[in-house]
């Protein structure tokens, strides 16, 4: 049978299947495009945006997430300290660009998370943010919540605090490139933990997007 005689049948059906999955989007009255004026107030945040005082650019965070993914919220970062470890954990401080009160924080308040669907994200925040000004993406200068966990020998927290910071995550890691093995590995050059750790069982086989 000649390709073209399928080719209908196969727009049909994607046609049915965009049409069903828009139709469960308003079942489940999930959000649609953002109003105007929270589209708006977005865009002026960002432009208005100032970074924390403390600076914590230096920590050399990455960040771990499905490689297509560019809303990236969550960096780390270990070092050994003393007899036992240090773990710098980021959180993006998307709020930070959120004024209370205003159209975008009624927005977001009424959408409440970011909805996961088989036909793409809704995201909590517009794209200028979540995407670009308060992603972590690497080489860019985020504001972020920063826990710092003090770790003994055998794991355990014996410290914790958390401050406001700004940070730069210094690469974009995948989930398929941060693999446990059963052999040495190479070691990664953001973790000075393992530029120690010579039996280190983690390989980081270049899936990694790091500004030049």
């Amino acid at each position: 049978m000649s390709h073209h005689r399928l080719t209908p049948s196969v727009h049909r059906q994607g046609n049915q299947l965009a049409e069903a999955l828009s139709a469960l989007r308003t079942t489940l009255e999930l959000p649609g495009p953002f109003p105007e004026d929270a589209l708006r107030e977005a865009k002026e945040a960002v432009a208005g945006h100032e970074l924390p005082e403390l600076d914590l650019t230096h920590i050399e965070f990455v960040t771990i997430d499905p490689e297509s993914s560019t809303d990236l919220d969550q960096a780390l970062f270990i070092d050994r300290s003393g007899e036992g470890y240090k773990v710098f954990y980021a959180i993006a401080d998307v709020p930070s660009f959120v004024a209370p009160g205003g159209a975008l924080d009624a927005e977001t308040r009424r959408r409440g998370q970011t909805f996961y669907t088989p036909d793409g994200r809704i995201p909590l925040h517009p794209e200028v943010i979540s995407e670009e000004a308060g992603s972590l993406l690497a080489g860019q200068i985020c504001a972020a919540f920063v826990w710092e966990f003090e770790l003994d020998t055998a794991a355990a927290v014996s410290g914790v605090r958390v401050r406001r910071a700004a940070v730069r995550s210094r690469a974009k890691l995948s989930y398929a490139g941060c693999s446990p093995t059963s052999t040495p590995a190479p070691p990664n050059p953001c973790c000075s933990c393992s530029r120690k750790w010579e039996s280190s069982a983690w390989s980081w086989n270049g899936s990694a997007a790091a500004p030049a």
